[in-house]
């Protein structure tokens, strides 16, 4: 659904029904792993569950919320490179003398179409380092940060640029 109510869950164009159901069983698979700490003798059960599971997303139309499987293998070493920048300055931040902390809102406008590609991009937002995706209004994402001397601009920019490319969307 869009911020209106509107659905907006349309497969992307030239997504096939039988790679969107082989990749939602790929990620309900994963969460299966991860639920059952990787307890083969689950899998009695674990199969019909991840069959299931990638059948109703696949039904209800939840293909357009999944990122493009190439896609998602580029962005995953960005993704671990981030989330340690990230780690390293807070961490790096709470040792200081002077911590420099300037908290703030700033007022991000978001781009992106699908609503996977801004539950993505919402989720990302605390990659770059200080910030919080705080609140949805529209089309405009609020975004805590920790130093509002900082300008984000081109962190945010480029984070939505890569999700956009994750999803297969054009930005506006």
């Amino acid at each position: 659904m869009t911020p209106d109510g509107s659905p907006d869950a349309k497969p992307r164009e030239g997504a096939s029904s039988a790679r969107l159901f082989l990749t939602a069983t790929a990620v309900a698979a994963l969460g299966w792993l991860a639920l059952t700490e990787g307890d083969l003798s689950s899998w009695a059960v674990g199969a019909p569950t991840v069959l299931a599971a990638a059948w109703a997303a696949t039904s209800a139309g939840l293909g357009a919320v999944l990122p493009r499987p190439g896609a998602l293998a580029a962005f995953a070493p960005l993704f671990l490179g981030a989330l340690l920048r990230s780690a390293w300055s807070l961490a790096l931040r709470s040792v200081a003398r002077d911590p420099r902390f300037r908290p703030g809102v700033v007022s991000w406008p978001l781009r992106l179409k699908g609503v996977g590609a801004r539950a993505a991009f919402m989720n990302a937002v605390s990659l770059t380092p200080g910030t919080l995706a705080a609140r949805l209004d529209g089309d405009r994402l609020w975004v805590h940060v920790l130093d509002e001397t900082v300008d984000e601009t081109p962190a945010l920019d480029a984070l939505e640029r890569r999700i956009a490319r994750l999803y297969g969307e054009a930005l506006r």
